[in-house]
């Protein structure tokens, strides 16, 4: 049951990273006009939200992955596959479905302690629907509440839930928006010492989204932009500041160009038939498969 949960908290991660957009360095001139990928503030803060809910519920159920290698892999290759197969599912699902909708919706009930519901839904690629459901107040900063008739220029705090897998998290956060500028930011909590510090910000069709995770004591940080070109998302990984990573799907398998402080590589990425496992293939024909986080 819980390798059964571990594999879907990956696939869940993947399809979230998979909506990043090029960085620079792999964006060339003269390409066609870019547009967002969420329309709207509530699919935005859905995406940010379900992404957080993976992977806190990734941080709640870590295990450690097993590997094993056909040849001798370098040390950069190793360890950029460590990093990638944290994330692997996510990317795997986005790019390959483009599959994400949040649906928001009123809470009428004058008993409820919230008054907005989100609920966002991933479908994977064997098919399966992931759905994650956000319960918030939102107010404005003399303390009434958002309502739907509100003018497009706005600031106001978030407080509610988030739920994934009969698991519950504490969100707190706040939202600004103004014009076409939609900033949101929020905490995630497993409690005080396991968190997730979300920030997002779209700004001219651009869409990031930066991710702080603090693990026992411990810090990384993520961030992730995301553009439609072509009719079809791109991502972009930034991985601590000084790794990059670029993910497209070639026919069944993913394509990850990264580069790093020791420079670039290709490494390609594929699920085995059970689906419990993902295949690396290295650009010297070297294999490693590991286990699904």
């Amino acid at each position: 049951m819980k390798s059964s949960r571990v594999r879907n908290i990956g696939v869940t991660i993947i399809l979230a990273l998979c909506f990043v957009a090029t960085c620079v360095i792999f964006t060339a001139c003269g390409s066609p006009k870019k547009k967002a990928v969420f329309d709207s503030s509530a699919d935005a803060f859905g995406f940010a939200g379900a992404t957080a809910g993976a992977l806190l519920a990734g941080m709640d159920t870590s295990t450690t992955s097993s590997s094993v290698v056909n040849a001798v892999a370098s040390t950069q290759d190793q360890k950029n596959i460590e990093i990638i197969n944290k994330y692997i599912d996510i990317f795997d699902n986005v790019v390959g479905n483009n599959t994400f909708v949040s649906t928001k919706e009123h809470i009428d009930d004058v008993e409820s302690e919230y008054n907005y519901k989100i609920t966002t839904t991933i479908t994977n690629l064997d098919g399966k629907q992931q759905t994650f459901e956000m319960y918030f107040t939102e107010t404005k900063l003399d303390n009434t509440l958002v309502t739907d008739d509100d003018d497009d220029e706005i600031e106001s705090k978030l407080s509610g839930k988030m739920i994934y897998e009969g698991a519950e998290y504490e969100i707190q956060g706040k939202k600004t928006i103004e014009e076409d500028e939609i900033e949101i930011e929020f905490f995630a909590y497993i409690d005080q010492e396991n968190y997730i510090k979300i920030e997002q910000e779209t700004e001219n069709n651009e869409q990031e989204f930066e991710y702080t995770i603090h693990k026992n004591g411990l810090k990384e940080t993520m961030s992730l932009e995301i553009e439609e070109e072509r009719n079809e998302i791109e991502i972009e990984m930034q991985y601590n500041q000084d790794t990059f990573y670029k993910f497209k799907r070639e026919g069944n398998e993913l394509k990850i160009t990264y580069r790093d402080a020791e420079g670039t590589g290709v490494i390609r990425a594929k699920i085995n038939e059970t689906g419990d496992s993902v295949i690396y293939t290295l650009q010297d024909g070297t294999t490693i498969t590991k286990t699904r986080e």
